[in-house]
C-alpha cells in the first residue's frame, strides 16, 4: 500500500499562483510505492481517472530492479495486475472511471501485445498484425486507443471497439501513434507529415477514424500527448531558438478557435512538455534545462492554470520531501495529478490531491473503503487516512510510453 502523506499544518485554500515564492499549498500527496524492495526499485504514475485511481507500472525485484508489472492504485492500495499468461513484463498506460485499464505485456519471444484488464483479469488484446501493440488509452464506453508496431517500425495507430480499427493517416504518411482518447471517442496523438519523412504532426481523430493536422509550430514536429472531454489538446512542438538549438515547446490547441498557444514561463528553463488537461483548464507536463532529445538532471513537474505556470513543488509541503518530476496525468475533473517523484532518493509514482477532495482511490458505492487498521498494542497511533478524512482533510489530484523526442520513463 502507498504511503499517505499528509499536511500537518492548517491547509487554507487551493488557489494557484504563478509565483514559486507566493504559491499556496494546494495539493497533498500519497506514496504509491512499488512492489520490489531493491534500493533502485521505481514505480510510474500514467493515467489517473475521476476517482484518484493510478494506473502505470513498478520494478518487482528485491535484489535489483527486477521485470515491471503494470499496477492499479485503488482503494488504497496499490494492485499487481500481473502479466499476460506467457509474459514478464507489464506497463499500464491508460484508466477510465469504471477501472478498466490498458496497457501492454510482453508474451512468447519478447513481442508486445495490446491489453485490457477488467475485474481481475487482464485479456490479450493482439496486435492488429503488427509485430507490437500497446494500448494507450480507454474511455468510459470501453473505447480503447494505441498503436500496432510493423516491421521496419512503420506504427499504425488504432481505435479498438470489439476489435481493430485503424486509424486515418495523414496524406501518403505511413505512421500515427493514438495516445488519448475522451468520452466523444475523439482521439489525439501524432501522424507523420507525408512530404517531410521522420517529422510527426500533432493530430485528432474523429468518433470515425478521420484525422484532422492541428498545425502546431509552424511545420515542425509536434505530438499531441493530452485531450479533454471538451476537444482541447496539448503536447508539445519541435522548434529553433536564437542560438540554434533545437528546443522543445508545450502547447495548449483550443477547439473552440482551431488555434494553439505556447505554453511557458518558469525563469531558467529550456524545454516544456505538456502532457494532460482536464475538462476545466488545468495542465500538467514537465519543464527541463536539457536539450529537447534527451532527459535531463533538472525536471521539474508543472501546472499550468489559465496558462500560467507553477512547479508543483510549490503547491505541497516541503518538509514533506518530495520532488516531483514529472507530471503525467490530471484527472478530468481536475482533481488529482500522477506521475514521478523523488523520495528518500527513490524514484516513485505519486497521487496528488486537491486539498479538500477525497484521496483513496474509492469508486462510491461501488468499492467499498478497506476498515481503517487497528491500534497498535502500547502506543499511540499516528492519524490514519480515514481518521483525518473524518477529520475534513482531504488529498487529491504520465509514454511512457516512448515518448519519442521527449524525456522518456523507464519501461
Amino acid at each position: 500500500m502507498g504511503r499517505v502523506q499528509l499536511l500537518a499544518a492548517a491547509l487554507l485554500g487551493a488557489g494557484l499562483s504563478g509565483a514559486a515564492g507566493a504559491a499556496t499549498i494546494a495539493y497533498n500527496i500519497i506514496d504509491l510505492g512499488t512492489f520490489g524492495t531493491a534500493a533502485n526499485v521505481r514505480s510510474y504514475g500514467h493515467a489517473v481517472n475521476n476517482f484518484g485511481q493510478v494506473t502505470g507500472f513498478s520494478d518487482t525485484g528485491t535484489t535489483n530492479r527486477g521485470a515491471t508489472h503494470a499496477f492499479l492504485w485503488a482503494n488504497n492500495t496499490l494492485q499487481d495486475l500481473g502479466t499476460l499468461a506467457t509474459g514478464t513484463i507489464a506497463v499500464g498506460y491508460g484508466i477510465n472511471n469504471k477501472g478498466q485499464v490498458t496497457g501492454y505485456s510482453n508474451v512468447s519471444g519478447n513481442f508486445q501485445h495490446a491489453f485490457l484488464w477488467q475485474n481481475g483479469t487482464m485479456t490479450d488484446l493482439g496486435t492488429n498484425g503488427g509485430v507490437h501493440a500497446q494500448g494507450r488509452d480507454i474511455n468510459d464506453a470501453g473505447k480503447m486507443v494505441g498503436f500496432s508496431i510493423f516491421s521496419g517500425s512503420r506504427n499504425v495507430g488504432w481505435a479498438n471497439e470489439n476489435g481493430f480499427e485503424s486509424l486515418q493517416m495523414l496524406g501518403t504518411g505511413n505512421q500515427s501513434n493514438a495516445y488519448r482518447v475522451n468520452s466523444a471517442g475523439v482521439a489525439a496523438g501524432y501522424a507523420t507529415n507525408p512530404l517531410v519523412y521522420g517529422v510527426r504532426r500533432a493530430v485528432t481523430w474523429d468518433a470515425n477514424g478521420v484525422v484532422t493536422n492541428l498545425n502546431i509550430g509552424n511545420g515542425n514536429d509536434s505530438i499531441a500527448y493530452g485531450l479533454n472531454d471538451g476537444g482541447d489538446v496539448v503536447g508539445r512542438y519541435l522548434t529553433i531558438n536564437g542560438n540554434n538549438d533545437t528546443i522543445a515547446r508545450a502547447f495548449w490547441w483550443h477547439k473552440a478557435t482551431g488555434t494553439y498557444q505556447t505554453l511557458g514561463g518558469l525563469p531558467g528553463e529550456v524545454n516544456y512538455y505538456a502532457y494532460g488537461i482536464s475538462n476545466d483548464g488545468k495542465i500538467v507536463g514537465i519543464a527541463d534545462h536539457a536539450n529537447a532529445f534527451g532527459n535531463s538532471a533538472i525536471i521539474s513537474g508543472v501546472i499550468w492554470q489559465n496558462g500560467i505556470a507553477t512547479k508543483l513543488n510549490d503547491l505541497i509541503d516541503p518538509l514533506l520531501g518530495w520532488n516531483v518530476q514529472f507530471a503525467q496525468d490530471i484527472s478530468q475533473n481536475g482533481f488529482y495529478i500522477t506521475g514521478q517523484g523523488t523520495i528518500a532518493g527513490r524514484q516513485h509514482a505519486f497521487l496528488m490531491c486537491a486539498v479538500g477532495q477525497p484521496c483513496n482511490g474509492v469508486i462510491p458505492g461501488l468499492d467499498p473503503p478497506p476498515p481503517p487498521p487497528p491500534p497498535p498494542i502500547g502506543g499511540v497511533p499516528e492519524p490514519g487516512t480515514w481518521e483525518l478524512l473524518a477529520a475534513g482533510f482531504g488529498l487529491m489530484g504520465l509514454v511512457q510510453r516512448r515518448r519519442g523526442s521527449a524525456p522518456a520513463t523507464a519501461a
